[in-house]
């Protein structure tokens, strides 16, 4: 009897809205943590139980289903009930398994989202964004369907019609094709918009040098790195994360700056929120790892946008010439 295993991963694009996964390619080799599952669901995945990391490809099946969501997403709260009887209208056939990655969600943020939504499949964390990093980034919710491996299906936003995946499944068919439902794209930060919001942070600038990651700019005697974010949210009914944040030549972040930065209901922020963030950053070397912690960190109802504000942040110390 063929396996099946269905994976559900919590949480800018090709064709599959990751740079990184096509249509037909071979899903990568990601490590995923295997310290935060139980034993119980150790064993349903067919895991050693002393097992720490593991890979897709570890648990045996024909077929898998990858689905992308982050637990303060509410397109996929409200899609969490439904996948979950969808796990239990299959759990009874031994082929089938479900496990979920929490892209960006620490374990307390995914046993807390299981016991809201009563979900009973296994789900891992991915607080670091490792896995959202190493696939090229996605929208949530985020459905992927694995023949062998390879990427056959895929469909990015909110599932109400389940007849498909039944069919992938139970019918053994496989469906070449994508169902995009991306409402919000970065629009291009221009080059006189940065001019214009980086200007009133210093006395004088006499020198501006573009460079692809990054601005170099002399102001008031001194050498500081200008970093433009503009990316899609991982929340696909979110609007996009757009701000500028300025380094020093030391590595010290100098000031945090919004383009486009919203809120629940897609609400700018406030001064106030704005302010928030800043007091978060300023003054922090981007030579160490800045850690999000939900609590201190994020802006009310912006808990996503808050740790990609964290999480791109982080990235800036791989091509700034800072040591």
């Amino acid at each position: 009897m063929k396996k099946i295993i269905v994976i559900f991963i919590l949480i800018t694009n090709s064709l599959l809205f990751s740079s990184n996964l096509k249509l037909n390619s071979i899903f990568p080799d990601i490590p995923l943590n295997g310290t935060f599952l139980k034993s119980y669901e150790k064993k349903y995945l067919g895991l050693k139980e002393n097992i720490k990391q593991f890979t897709i490809p570890q648990i045996k099946a024909k077929y898998k289903i990858i689905e992308f969501i982050n637990v303060y997403c509410f397109a996929c709260q409200k899609q969490a009930p439904e996948f979950n009887k969808f796990y239990n209208n299959l759990k009874c056939k031994p082929e089938v398994k479900f496990i979920g990655i929490g892209l960006g969600n620490s374990n307390r943020e995914i046993k807390n989202f299981k016991e809201r939504f009563k979900i009973d499949f296994p789900i891992v964390p991915d607080k670091k964004f490792k896995v959202y990093e190493a696939i090229g980034g996605t929208r949530t919710p985020f459905t992927l369907i694995l023949k062998d491996n390879r990427i056959i299906y895929g469909h990015l936003g909110l599932i109400s019609d389940y007849k498909e995946l039944y069919a992938v499944l139970l019918d053994n068919k496989s469906f070449y094709k994508v169902i995009a439902k991306e409402k919000h794209k970065p629009k291009p930060v221009s080059d006189n918009l940065v001019i214009e919001k980086i200007k009133p942070k210093f006395k004088k600038i006499t020198d501006i040098k573009k460079y692809k990651n990054y601005y170099k700019v002399s102001a008031d005697g001194k050498i500081f790195y200008v970093v433009v974010v503009s990316s899609s949210s991982v929340c696909n009914i979110c609007h996009p994360v757009q701000f500028i944040y300025i380094v020093t030549q030391n590595g010290k972040i100098y000031d945090f700056i919004p383009i486009h930065i919203t809120r629940r209901f897609n609400k700018e922020w406030s001064q106030e929120e704005v302010d928030k963030m800043r007091s978060r950053l300023i003054g922090r070397s981007i030579l160490k790892e800045l850690t999000f912690n939900k609590d201190v960190d994020a802006v009310t109802s912006a808990t996503i946008t808050s740790s990609m504000i964290f999480y791109f942040i982080n990235q800036a110390k791989k091509f700034l010439p800072i040591k």
